[in-house]
């Protein structure tokens, strides 16, 4: 389980406004993904040198596949899937 206080790491301004609309239960679920979705964009990132998680911007955090786009402006797609308390997700750079 991560740390609420964690997200600061990870996710932007916009990311983590809209993890706090959500209810703990959900927040917590949401949070884990999240996670595992910004490292599979990170890695899938073939400029990554010198960035971090939060730089890798989500077009919709909700949305368990999507797209986010790099501090670089490359198109990032990924794919996530959970279950209980496992995530996995998928990145592949455009």
């Amino acid at each position: 389980r991560l740390k609420p206080q964690a997200a600061r790491f990870f996710l932007n301004d916009r990311e983590q406004g809209w993890l706090q609309t959500l209810d703990d239960a959900r927040r917590s679920h949401h949070l884990l993904r999240l996670w595992c979705v910004k490292e599979a964009v990170f890695k899938a990132n073939p400029e990554n040198h010198g960035t971090l998680l939060g730089d890798h911007a989500l077009l919709e955090p909700g949305a368990s596949r999507g797209e986010a786009r790099t501090r670089e402006g490359r198109l990032v797609e990924y794919a996530s899937w959970c279950e209980a308390r496992t995530c996995v997700a998928v990145a592949v750079c455009r």
